[in-house]
């Protein structure tokens, strides 16, 4: 079901987060965000800066990516210009690696209104 809200909120509760590219589908059309505000909890070093999942390439590599720091409550926040109608979130990560969970694993998607409450 569509869900009304200008923030749209990712955390992961466990190890670290990382995130090659979110598509946001609101309004009827599907977002590159040239000009949204986005903020993080933390990031990994200058290479994983947090505006890489918004740069609109669905590259799948490291150097393609955010990632944040270990910690217990890793997030990530996207600000859209306006309140929206959103119909879908879809967040791109790297392949899974036989050796390890995947990495979208205990991921959780908030949608709403406030950057208080995880939007």
């Amino acid at each position: 079901l569509p869900i009304l809200g200008q923030y749209i909120y990712i955390e992961r509760k466990a190890n670290s987060m990382r995130v090659c590219e979110i598509e946001v589908f609101y309004d009827k059309v599907l977002s590159i965000y040239p000009s949204v505000n986005v903020t993080a909890s933390d990031q990994h070093g200058i290479a994983s800066a947090i505006w890489k999942p918004v740069d609109g390439v669905k590259g799948i590599s490291n150097s393609n990516s955010w990632l944040s720091l270990v910690s217990s409550n890793s997030w990530w926040r996207l600000e859209l210009p306006r309140r929206s109608v959103i119909s879908s979130v879809v967040i791109y990560t790297r392949p899974l690696d036989s050796r390890k969970k995947s990495e979208l694993n205990g991921f959780v998607v908030c949608v709403g209104d406030s950057v208080i409450g995880n939007g």
